[in-house]
């Protein structure tokens, strides 16, 4: 280079670059994008196939569920956490006040503006568009082919986070095409919820969304979602326009589907990571088998599979006339849930003649209840909810 080109590069702070090593520079530059100097996540996050993470829990997500179900202290927690959320309803208030109609600016105002103008560029200003909130409530009140209001979906996807701390609200859409067979548009068809035990997020070993394990993008079709392509050329099937996936549903039966940015939103409230988020039950997973355990043992301890009270013991020098005599009110007894079964000692002792042997302990002996009451508040402790918002008096 010559002394002068030095002297104007350094004058006027650019560089020239050659036409050959344009294209280098932008190889470089892909290289950069693509390397991920993120670290890896833990070894039990990492688990899955193609930029399928799976989640991994010592028990499988649909134990959680059943006992979620079951479990009566759960289950008034989960309606008391529920009701305190959920019970003034969903309402639909405005963002801001006042706001600057410049798309440059769009400063919104959460107070009136006496001025009557953006203090930050000077244009005016506008109010909310009430037909928004009206189109927003008409929507609520039906927003899937089940009937179902906007309300119940997100009670139901409420529930979802208590039990394993994960939740996925489903918008499916129509789309429509341009020219190119890109998307210029939707229709909001059904909002639905998303089932956790059949969705998964789509994450590289970094936690980054929407690329394989090798950390390359992966995109789909909104027409044929059942296979992503590492590529950003068309679909092969109708040569659209692919885009990134993030989400994909696995059922047990049928073929899984992939899904783009806006179609489905995850939410993890207690736990929340780079993927998925930690179940709180498991937490309180021994604690809430031994409640389940201690309701079976009273449930047994007054039906007929309970074990004997004891055994009465009845000293006699002709055990084959007492047991014949015993026989005749036993038949009688058949129907009597609670009998206490005689068993004949030939002895020759005078002193005893019948002998009571208890073999069952008082639940106060237990400590059945002061273990219960403990173990209810440790549960509730764990969710934020005081005996009392679940039934205690």
């Amino acid at each position: 280079m010559k002394p002068y080109e030095q002297f104007m590069m350094k004058l006027f702070n650019f560089e020239i670059t050659k036409s050959g090593e344009i294209e280098n520079l932008k190889k470089q530059v892909a290289q950069l994008e693509e390397a991920s100097f993120r670290p890896n996540l833990e070894a039990l996050e990492t688990i899955g196939y193609s930029g399928i993470r799976l989640p991994y829990f010592p028990l499988p997500l649909e134990t959680l569920y059943d006992v979620a179900k079951y479990s009566d202290i759960l289950r008034n927690i989960y309606n008391a956490i529920k009701f305190e959320i959920f019970r003034k309803g969903i309402e639909c208030k405005e963002k801001f006040v006042k706001k600057c109609v410049n798309p440059d600016c769009n400063k919104e105002f959460q107070h009136d503006v006496e001025a009557g103008v953006c203090d930050e560029c000077g244009a005016s200003l506008r109010t909310p568009d009430v037909s928004q909130k009206t189109f927003f409530e008409k929507w609520a009140e039906n927003v899937n082919l089940n009937k179902q209001n906007f309300l119940e979906v997100c009670q139901t996807n409420e529930e979802d986070l208590e039990i394993i701390d994960d939740m996925y609200l489903m918008f499916l859409k129509d789309y429509y095409f341009d020219e190119n067979d890109e998307i210029m548009g939707a229709d909001l068809k059904e909002t639905i919820r998303g089932n956790p035990l059949t969705i998964r997020i789509v994450a590289d070993k970094t936690g980054r969304p929407g690329r394989d394990d090798e950390g390359k993008e992966l995109f789909t079709c909104v027409l044929h979602r059942e296979q992503a392509h590492s590529t950003t050329d068309r679909c092969p099937t109708c040569n659209r326009k692919l885009y990134k996936a993030y989400f994909k549903t696995e059922p047990k039966e049928g073929t899984g589907r992939y899904y783009i940015e806006g179609e489905i939103i995850h939410h993890s409230k207690y736990n929340p990571s780079l993927t998925y988020g930690f179940p709180q039950i498991l937490c309180i997973w021994q604690k809430v088998s031994t409640l389940m355990n201690m309701d079976k043992y009273v449930k047994d301890a007054y039906g007929l599979m309970r074990q004997p009270k004891g055994f009465l013991f009845v000293n006699t020098s002709n055990s084959v006339s007492f047991k014949a005599a015993w026989q005749d009110l036993t038949e009688k007894l058949k129907l009597n849930p609670h009998l206490i079964q005689p068993i004949a000692n030939e002895s020759a002792d005078k002193t005893n003649p019948v002998q009571w042997i208890d073999l069952m302990k008082t639940m106060d002996e237990m400590q059945y209840t002061e273990m219960r009451e403990e173990y209810r508040r440790t549960i509730g402790a764990v969710y934020g909810v005081m005996p009392i918002f679940h039934g205690d008096i």
